[in-house]
């Protein structure tokens, strides 16, 4: 249709106008320019200062142009460290003409990559295609075009040795799942993890004041949506001493360990093996040979491998008998010595 109201006469006599109402029919609805054969449809009537009997409109040249609709495109995604938004973010486009659908391709940009609302959108290669609709009766030029950027959610991996609390500081972060870009970030406060012992994928009972900051990111961007501790064995130190004995054992009776959460203890046993049978110090690696048991504290809480587990072989004491003849002096020669005893084997 062409409706009157859309349609100006020309070549009337100058200071004379005319009226016109009606519909005019074009031969196809969709955007272009068409010929209306002596605009049928359309009728004249008087106006101010023009007679309608003056005036024909058959044989006119009567021009029609069906220009493009102007249709607008909105989205969201989360952010990604990047000002793009494609085709596949933008997914409502308003002002379609009833229930006529179309596909959108390409990538437009918007000015930067920041956590905002309804951010205008450059249109970049963003072009129209035919769907049920032609993309050909549509244009984006002169749209309102918006991308909503949202926080990206992370998760928070924290990590650290058994210490007997379920407090989880951020500052022992071991990795965010999401980050984007290569950026970094950073965690303060502290939460509460649902155990204190050993153990994977703790979550928390409480993110409590766990928060992000900056770092080569921006905290702003993200959000933190679940936090995990990953707690690992308690690394033990040792050291121990015996007298010499001529073997090269350590008992678990002669070794201390060290480095206990305080108020917790251990049970150990077994027998370790030092290099050397001879006096002197020496490092066990490990203490191989060591096993812990359950005691105020758990022994899966600990571990033996890493730390350090330093033991001393000490001279054995030995007494000796000997005697001589009276000399006048109080020198005593080794041939005076007649046994030596306390020694081993």
């Amino acid at each position: 249709n062409a409706l009157a109201a859309d349609i100006t006469l020309s070549n009337l006599v100058s200071g004379e106008a005319l009226n016109h109402s009606g519909t005019a029919s074009i031969s196809s609805a969709n955007a272009g320019s068409y010929t209306i054969t002596n605009l049928a449809g359309i009728t004249i009537a008087d106006g101010s200062g023009g007679a309608a009997s003056n005036y024909t409109l058959t044989g006119g040249t009567h021009n029609f142009t069906v220009n493009p609709k102007v249709i607008s495109l909105s989205g969201s995604r989360l952010y990604d460290a990047t000002t793009d938004a494609v085709a596949s973010d933008l997914t409502t486009i308003s002002g379609l003409v009833g229930s006529e659908t179309l596909n959108l391709s390409g990538t437009g940009s918007v000015a930067n990559a920041n956590v905002a609302s309804n951010k205008t959108v450059t249109l970049g290669t963003l072009a129209l295609a035919d769907n049920s609709g032609l993309a050909a009766n549509y244009t984006l030029s002169g749209g309102t075009h918006q991308l909503t950027v949202d926080q990206r959610p992370l998760n928070a991996t924290l990590a650290r040795q058994y210490d007997g609390t379920t407090t989880s500081a951020g500052s022992t972060l071991s990795s965010f799942d999401a980050l984007q870009g290569g950026e970094t970030l950073t965690l303060s406060g502290s939460g509460t993890s649902a155990s204190a012992n050993v153990a994977n994928g703790i979550a928390m009972s409480s993110n409590g004041n766990l928060a992000l900051v900056d770092g080569t990111g921006l905290a702003s961007n993200y959000s933190l949506n679940s936090t995990v501790i990953n707690i690992t064995p308690r690394v033990l130190n040792s050291s121990g001493s015996k007298i010499y004995d001529a073997n090269t054992d350590a008992l678990a009776a002669d070794i201390t360990l060290s480095n206990l959460v305080s108020g917790e203890t251990l049970n150990h046993s077994g027998t370790a093996t030092i290099s050397s049978a001879n006096t002197g110090n020496y490092t066990i690696n490990n203490l191989t040979g060591i096993t812990l048991a359950d005691n105020t504290g758990t022994a899966s809480n600990y571990t033996l491998t890493g730390g350090t587990h330093n033991f001393t072989v000490n001279p054995k004491v030995v007494s000796i008998q000997g005697n001589k003849t009276y000399d006048g002096n109080t020198t005593i020669s080794s041939g005076d010595i007649t046994s030596i005893t306390d020694t081993v084997g």
